[in-house]
């Protein structure tokens, strides 16, 4: 069976790079391709063509696609957002051993949180120098 290459217009869309959003919008773990197929509203077999070159990817899907990215996206952000509070809410709230006031801070916890997450408080990347 010869292999096609997954076009939109003009421009090659290489099934490397739907893996690649396929993979960001519902995770890498086994069982990503069918997870995509539901959000995406396609059968499974659809995905697994496209994967493997033999589909196209239409304008549709490709509006499709992005649909799903954005969705994902808002989905991610406030997950991120409630982990954050989370782990702020549980450094705050800490019970020291000794009885004694929590040593950390709200904004403590969240500066510690953007450390390690590599950012900035209001959501900008960290510039390293």
């Amino acid at each position: 069976m010869r292999t096609l290459p997954a076009k939109v217009g003009d421009t090659i869309y290489a099934p490397e790079r739907f893996r690649e959003i396929g993979q960001l919008i519902v995770g890498p773990d086994p069982g990503w391709q069918s997870r995509l197929a539901r959000a995406l509203g396609i059968a499974p077999a659809h995905v697994s063509n496209i994967v493997a070159g033999n589909r196209t990817v239409t304008a549709d899907m490709q509006h499709t696609i992005s649909k799903a990215c954005a969705v994902a996206a808002v989905a991610m952000s406030e997950r991120a957002d409630a982990l954050a509070k989370a782990a702020a809410e549980l450094h705050v709230a800490r019970p020291e051993q000794s009885g004694a006031e929590p040593e950390w801070t709200e904004d403590d916890a969240v500066a510690f949180i953007c450390d390690v997450a590599g950012m900035k408080p209001d959501g900008s990347p960290k510039n390293e120098s």
